[in-house]
């Protein structure tokens, strides 16, 4: 009898969880609902209509020489609103020294060599001073 019980319980239990599952589920979906339709009642803001141009224009052609039209393309260009050197990206990748030539590769290599001599010295495995010690560090300016 208490077997019988144990099952009914354990049962009862999963059939709670898959239903409370669903109804959380239920729930998150009619909240989904909820918002699409508040977002769709909303009014629509349609742009002012120009009632004082005509429905099909008639097409003018600009009949000025290409120099002043390339003129006024340069003046237009220039607004002033250029991107400062300081912050532009590019012009400093540009100006950069190109990290594949040989003197790069060298410099590269030494610091490569410094650095495993350090290793295997144990340079860079000593911790740093403290207190008097650091303090004589810093003095001497290591």
């Amino acid at each position: 009898m208490v077997e019988k019980r144990q099952v009914k319980l354990a049962k009862n239990a999963d059939q709670m969880e898959r239903w409370l599952r669903k109804l959380i589920r239920a729930a998150n979906e009619v909240d989904r609902l909820r918002r699409e339709r508040k977002r769709l009642l909303k009014p629509v803001k349609l742009p002012p209509e120009a009632t004082d141009q005509p429905n099909d224009p008639v097409p003018t052609f600009d009949t000025t020489p290409p120099e002043t039209v390339a003129k006024t393309i340069a003046e237009a260009i220039d607004d002033g609103l250029d991107i400062p050197a300081i912050l532009d990206r590019t012009r400093k990748l540009q100006a950069m020294p190109n990290p594949r030539s040989k003197e790069r590769k060298a410099e590269r290599k030494a610091v490569a060599k410094e650095k495993l001599e350090a290793e295997l010295t144990g340079k860079r495995r000593k911790l740093p001073p403290t207190g008097k010690a650091a303090l004589d560090a810093i003095r001497a300016g290591k």
